[in-house]
């Protein structure tokens, strides 16, 4: 995959979807690349073999998601505008790579029936108020990466995400959130033979939101849901505050087996991690306890790659199995369990035979499933989807200045349990151009997609613009 493409959908998922286990910064989740095997966000060791345009770029986008399709509680479209700085050195000394980014952006969610929240769906312990509006966030989000060589055998890492963000929905009951997230990872390798790595990292974060239900025309009425089924209504007031933290962490280790002139290279890894959130109603002095959840997960990823002149592949697969379970504030009663499992296996081919051309093409399958109990409500709930992705891009340059990049996928998209709908169709097709303007490379990229579900006449539409500028 070409770099501008790259680039483009490391943002442009950024943007329009949601995490999926972990998460760092404003709850959103540093997705895979096209056939990056990793995320780049969780091993600092690795995103020196990023396929990113070196040097210092400057990133103007903006996008728009029309949710025809969509659960009680989120927004009928979503707007994102921003820009973003970042500079990159794979080699920034003999010894030394750096990677760091900050990302002013803007989100507009339009017609948020009552949610409070940029996302209620995410944590199992969400407020609502009674009105019907629009909600604006923006803060700067931060990313930092840095690794060093110490000798031949020995390389430490270092990854830091942090991000503050403010939202306001001004209707006839004004509501406002705050939300600070910070993740720390620090990893080892060591290389006790030429062809073998040896792994370590341990990642800390923590995150806190705040949210206030203010009084214009009428006394603030907010709900308190647990497990998304059940609510309990808070006493109606002038102002009513809430507030949710969170604090977690990761312990993994690999092992890279690689050929240091040859075409062949594997990577296993495994990491354990917990998450411990709780929520309350009111200020710190007078907060009263609305409940406490835990989520522990275990993830396991490898792949295998083959690279020769004209033509390279690579094999990987990943597992990551969550459990949740949460008790309840006043009574500490267990109020829901859930256990979640996704499983991945795809292949990988590029092919560089024909002169000034790249193509690239990719398919992965899976399956997702999820065992949700509510004991409140004495519901269960349990689902199993495949899911599946298949995707082609290429890269042609017909001349020195100029080159032409583009792309499409398909993909089946599992859908979380509080959905009515079991799953969704993305397709997605993209097109751009590199033209060499100085020491500058100019790529206006422009993403148009659909998303659509089984016996539905709704569909979702999806479409970026994106400016780049490489020096």
């Amino acid at each position: 995959m070409n770099k501008a493409i790259r680039q483009l959908t490391f943002l442009f998922l950024i943007t329009l979807s949601t995490g999926y286990g972990y998460t760092n910064a404003i709850g959103v989740s540093v997705p895979d690349t096209w056939n990056t095997l990793w995320e780049f966000d969780k091993h600092p060791l690795h995103f020196n073999t990023y396929d990113h345009a070196e040097g210092m770029n400057i990133i103007v986008y903006t996008g728009y998601k029309s949710q025809d399709i969509h659960r009680t509680f989120d927004p009928e479209t979503v707007w994102r505008y921003g820009a973003v700085f970042e500079t990159y050195y794979r080699e920034l000394n003999e010894n030394t790579a750096l990677y760091a980014a900050i990302d002013f952006g803007n989100t507009i969610h339009n017609q948020q029936f009552r949610s409070i929240e940029k996302n209620f769906y995410a944590p199992y312990i969400g407020f609502t108020d009674t009105t019907i509006g629009d909600f604006q966030y923006n803060g700067p989000l931060i990313d930092f990466f840095f690794s060093r060589d110490f000798g031949k055998r020995i390389t430490w890492g270092l990854g830091i995400n942090y991000g503050v963000e403010r939202g306001i929905k001004d209707v006839f009951t004004r509501a406002e959130s705050r939300e600070l997230n910070s993740d720390v990872t620090s990893s080892l390798r060591f290389r006790p033979v030429s062809f073998l790595s040896v792994d370590g990292w341990f990642r800390r974060y923590h995150g806190r939101t705040a949210l206030e239900a203010v009084k214009e025309y009428q006394d603030a009425q907010v709900q308190t849901w647990l497990g998304y089924l059940a609510y309990r209504m808070e006493n109606p007031g002038s102002s009513v505050d809430m507030e949710r933290n969170k604090d977690g962490y990761e312990l993994g280790t690999g092992l890279l087996f690689e050929q240091p002139d040859g075409p062949f290279s594997a990577y296993l890894g495994f990491s354990n991690g917990a998450e411990e959130n709780d929520a309350r109603k009111g200020t710190k002095s007078v907060a009263s306890e609305r409940g406490y959840w835990q989520r522990n997960t275990s993830e396991g990823q490898i792949w295998l790659n083959y690279k020769l002149a004209e033509a390279s592949w690579s094999l990987f697969g990943t597992m990551v199995h969550i459990e949740d379970w949460g008790k309840t504030g006043i009574y500490e009663a267990l109020f829901f369990e859930t256990d979640e499992s996704r499983y991945m296996a795809g292949i990988g081919l590029q092919l560089t035979a024909i002169k000034n051309t790249r193509l690239e093409i990719m398919a992965r399958a899976g399956s997702h499933t999820w065992d949700f109990h509510n004991y409140l409500k004495s519901q269960s709930q349990t689902r199993e989807e495949n899911e599946w992705r298949i995707s082609f891009d290429f890269d042609i340059h017909p001349f020195p200045v100029v080159s032409y990049t583009g792309g499409f996928s398909v993909e089946k998209q599992p859908l979380h349990f509080t959905w009515d709908i079991p799953s969704l169709t993305r397709y997605l097709v993209q097109a751009g151009i590199e033209y060499q303007w100085g020491f500058n490379r100019i790529c206006p990229v422009l993403v148009w997609g659909v998303e659509n579900a089984k016996g539905l006449d709704e569909e979702n539409t999806i479409w970026q613009i994106r400016l780049s500028v490489m020096r």
